[in-house]
């Protein structure tokens, strides 16, 4: 049921990379071999690191980065991982944590793109694109989280709630807005709904979750709206904004 959900919705997994390759170099291949060229692999920062807070208190916090950008960079070459996901902690749109992504991509001319989720909300860039050149001279997107499936109870917040509920914000504004990454809360649980109410498929003991509550959000999209792998979405997004060069 997962891997025909991850089919139907062009799934990405976060993967701390780096370490199981060393740690758990068997799993890791079990898991790469189990995937479909609709989902997308991302190296998870090089572990559970907040950016915007990486090395600062550090008297030199750059170094300091591009020691840790050079170090993820010769993991994702090896393990030809070429999406890199980064988590940030206050502010997704920071100094600090644009400094973090400048560094990353200067740093990894293998980069096809970079996706960045804010701790609180998940969805704090709001979908705002930001482009950094990589050592090449070439635009590298860092894509933004627009929306969040996940479950709040007796309500929905700004751009996170139910499954219905991201779809129809995607249904909306999709003629406006060509481009949105939704990240699934793996916590949230839900269930099967056929009405419209927006609240309704909230579940805490709900057996639908993950991969599920994605195939629930694709299942209300209007006709003019398709997923596709985040690979694929991002080099939609160079196509779009940078053509020549992409």
């Amino acid at each position: 049921l997962f891997q025909e959900a991850t089919r139907n919705v062009s799934m990405a997994h976060t993967f701390y990379t780096s370490g199981l390759s060393m740690l758990a170099p068997d799993q890791l291949e079990y898991l790469y071999n189990g995937f479909e060229k609709e989902n997308t692999v991302i190296e998870f920062g090089g572990g559970y690191i907040y950016y915007d807070k990486f090395a600062e208190l550090t008297t030199n916090r750059k170094a300091a980065l591009r020691v840790q950008a050079r170090k993820v960079a010769a993991h994702m070459r090896q393990r030809r991982v070429k999406v890199l996901g980064m988590f940030m902690r206050e502010d997704a749109l920071s100094e600090k944590a644009q400094e973090a992504y400048k560094i990353m991509i200067e740093n990894n001319d293998q980069l096809e793109g970079v996706i960045t989720i804010q701790y609180n909300p998940y969805n704090g860039g709001k979908g705002t694109i930001l482009w950094f050149n990589n050592s090449n001279g070439v635009p590298i997107p860092v894509i933004t989280t627009r929306y969040s499936i996940w479950n709040f109870g007796d309500k929905n917040k700004d751009g996170q709630g139910t499954p219905r509920y991201v779809a129809n914000r995607i249904n909306e504004s999709s003629r406006n807005e060509p481009f949105s990454t939704v990240c699934v809360h793996a916590w949230s649980n839900f269930k099967q709904s056929d009405t419209d109410d927006e609240l309704a498929e909230n579940d805490s003991t709900g057996d639908i979750f993950g991969a599920g509550a994605a195939q629930l959000c694709k299942n209300a999209f209007n006709t003019n709206v398709r997923t596709v792998s985040l690979q694929e979405l991002i080099w939609r997004v160079r196509m779009h904004h940078y053509p020549d060069e992409t």
